[in-house]
């Protein structure tokens, strides 16, 4: 509801907020969704190296069972057709 002329006269009425003060409001909501933002940046990186690293370590652990099959069909196969 709109004030009276009465209420704006003595000054009463609710008082809207001035032009700097909403420049405030709107440039410290910017700042804030702006530090989620890089905060969501970082935790996405952080599970990206985290499953990076999980993707070395089965990769690694391949590897070491390849090799530990191809040694074994080399020990059993020694000798043989020479």
């Amino acid at each position: 509801m709109a004030p009276t002329f009465a209420e704006l006269a003595l000054g009463s009425a609710p008082k809207r907020p001035t032009v700097e003060q909403v420049a405030g409001l709107v440039e410290a909501d910017l700042a804030k969704k702006q530090q989620d933002a890089e905060a969501a940046v970082r935790e996405l990186k952080r599970q990206r190296r985290i499953e990076a690293a999980k993707a070395a370590r089965a990769a690694a652990v391949k590897g070491e069972q390849a090799a530990r099959g191809i040694a074994a069909v080399r020990r059993a196969t020694k000798g043989q057709g020479e």
